[in-house]
């Protein structure tokens, strides 16, 4: 599952912090090598590897009653 900014924000996030979160992801994506996620136009990133810089599992049935779409 992948999440964008908004769907961060729904869960409670500051505009700022979803933004920081969505960037934190792609550099992290990006130094394991994933060399797509270094573009800018690119706002989608892994539920996990979010979850991975929170340090906290994020249930994906709480993701979806808040009305959070399952992104491709």
């Amino acid at each position: 599952m992948f999440v964008v900014k908004n769907d961060l924000m729904k869960l409670g996030f500051s505009s700022w912090q979803s933004y920081m979160l969505i960037r934190q992801a792609k550099a992290k994506l990006a130094s394991q090598g994933l060399t797509w996620y270094e573009s800018k136009g690119l706002g989608r990133v892994p539920l996990e590897t979010v979850e991975e810089i929170l340090g906290v599992k994020i249930d994906e049935e709480s993701l979806k009653d808040m009305g959070v779409e399952k992104h491709a």
